[in-house]
């Protein structure tokens, strides 16, 4: 997808893709929005997009992995809801494989140490003068990226490029992999952080553990529902696919949305009125 126009804050881990409230509007929206764009020259190898077997809501033939060590590594709930629909996957047919992923904690690292670092660069010519319009989360943020070393980032590369061989093996094994979207469910965001700032790295650790790989090496993956806990807050659960399948993620989510729950949110607006709805 290109990413003409969009600012290029930390463009080795930056990535654009559509968003939807449903599978059919996302697999729309990567299929209009998808594809070579002279604009973009990193665009201009991407194969021709399409959307296979979509509307096929039987997944005999696919494999999906799963590392149970990871994919329990989750708030009780979260897990249990993801259980549940992964349970929705195998009974249209997908089988279930366990496999193991070497060098998460590192990819997490490499993947904080490359973000930061990018970005506080792509700041510099604006940090001096404008340091103090930026939020106090950001400004946190930036002092961290300008504090790593030139030594951090390469060694960062180097365990990309170490996770990207880690995940093709996984890739020869199955060929999709399924975790949990994030490890919390939404936290509670404390009034006073908009005033003093925040930096709670365990908390930040926690929403992010499961998408650091897919971001850091450039796999395609989607998050789509997987229910709701006892107080009513959606969870999310994601499949990470080989380069360019991205029809495969699209076809499991939409496995998904024809036979996971949904609940109109509390308050929400309909499309064609200016009214919220309760």
């Amino acid at each position: 997808m290109s990413e003409f126009g969009a600012a290029p804050l930390c463009w080795s881990v930056a990535h654009v893709g559509p968003i939807g409230a449903t599978a059919l509007d996302t697999a729309i929206g990567y299929a209009l929005s998808s594809g070579p764009d002279p604009k973009d020259p990193m665009s201009l190898g991407q194969p021709p997009v399409h959307l296979q077997d979509f509307h096929n809501l039987d997944l005999n033939g696919v494999t999906l992995g799963i590392y149970p060590e990871w994919f329990d590594d989750a708030a009780p709930e979260i897990v249990q809801r993801c259980k549940e629909t992964l349970q929705v996957l195998k009974d249209a047919g997908a089988v279930v494989k366990e496999v193991s992923i070497a060098g998460l904690e590192e990819t997490r690292v490499a993947h904080a140490i490359t973000i930061l670092t990018e970005m506080a660069t792509a700041m510099e010519p604006y940090y001096a003068t404008h340091r103090t319009d930026f939020g106090y989360a950001t400004r946190i943020n930036l002092a961290l990226g300008r504090a790593f070393r030139s030594r951090d980032y390469v060694q960062a590369q180097q365990c990309r490029t170490e996770s990207m061989r880690e995940w093709d093996r996984v890739f020869s094994e199955v060929d999709a992999v399924i975790t949990p979207t994030t490890g919390c469910v939404a936290p509670y965001l404390d009034p006073r952080t908009t005033s003093h700032g925040e930096s709670d790295m365990s908390m930040l650790t926690e929403v992010m553990r499961f998408v650091v790989c897919g971001n850091l090496c450039g796999l395609p993956a989607i998050s789509f529902p997987a229910g709701y806990t006892e107080t009513g807050l959606p969870i999310g659960m994601q499949a990470i696919g080989r380069h360019w399948d991205e029809h495969l993620l699209l076809r499991l989510a939409n496995v998904a949305h024809q036979n996971v729950e949904r609940r109109a949110p509390a308050t929400f607006y309909e499309m064609l009125t200016s009214e919220p709805q309760k």
